[in-house]
C-alpha cells in the first residue's frame, strides 16, 4: 500500500502492513487491514477524506473516524457508519506506536452502498433465532415505521421499532425469550 508520513523522521515503525482495503457494506464502507508484524503497545486511528465545498471552491479535509484508538490482534476491521451513499471516500490508516514516528498507510478507497430505491426487509440473522436476533431494513424516504414480532398464530407479540426514521439502511438487534 502507499505510505503517507505524517512527521518525517529517521527511525522506521515497527508495523509491518500485509493490506489496509475499504469496501461497502450494507450500512457504511468496512475497513480492513492486516498486520505481518506488530513491535510493542500499537493502536491506530482512520481517517476519512471528506470534500468541503464553498461558494468559490472546493477543498478536501481529513476527519477522524473512530473515537478512541482501535486495539487488539490482527487482522483488524472497523464500519464507518458516517458516510452518505454513492459517494466516494478515500481512508488512511494511522499507526501510533510509542517512542516511533507517527506514520500511515493509504488510501484505501470505497465508494458508499446506493441509495435505496425500494422498502426491503432482510431475513432475520441469527435464524433461527435463539434469545437474540438482528433485522436489517431499507427504506426509501424518511417515514414513520412500525416493525412487530407475531407469533405463529398471527398474535402480536411485540413491537420492536415505532417512530420515525430516516430514510436508508437500517439494523436493530432484538432480545427476549424467542422459544
Amino acid at each position: 500500500p502507499n505510505v503517507w508520513l505524517l512527521h518525517e523522521a529517521m527511525n522506521v515503525t515497527a508495523v509491518e502492513m500485509a493490506f489496509f482495503d475499504a469496501s461497502p457494506v450494507r450500512n457504511g464502507i468496512r475497513l480492513d487491514w492486516e498486520v505481518e508484524e506488530e513491535d510493542g503497545d500499537v493502536s491506530y486511528n482512520l481517517y476519512r477524506e471528506e470534500a468541503e465545498v464553498s461558494d468559490t471552491s472546493m477543498a478536501a479535509k481529513r476527519v477522524k473516524v473512530n473515537e478512541q484508538p482501535i486495539t487488539g490482534e490482527s487482522p483488524y476491521s472497523y464500519v464507518d457508519r458516517d458516510i452518505i451513499a454513492d459517494t466516494k471516500y478515500d481512508y488512511w490508516l494511522e499507526v501510533i506506536e510509542p517512542d516511533s514516528p507517527l506514520q500511515a498507510f493509504g488510501p484505501a478507497t470505497a465508494t458508499g452502498p446506493p441509495l435505496v430505491k425500494v422498502f426491503e426487509l432482510m431475513q432475520n440473522r441469527p435464524n433461527p433465532a435463539v434469545g437474540s436476533t438482528t433485522f436489517a431494513f431499507a427504506i426509501p424516504e424518511a417515514a414513520n415505521a412500525t416493525l412487530s414480532i407475531y407469533d405463529i398464530k398471527g398474535r402480536k407479540v411485540d413491537t420492536v421499532i415505532n417512530g420515525k426514521l430516516d430514510a436508508g439502511q437500517h439494523e436493530v438487534d432484538y432480545s427476549c425469550n424467542l422459544s
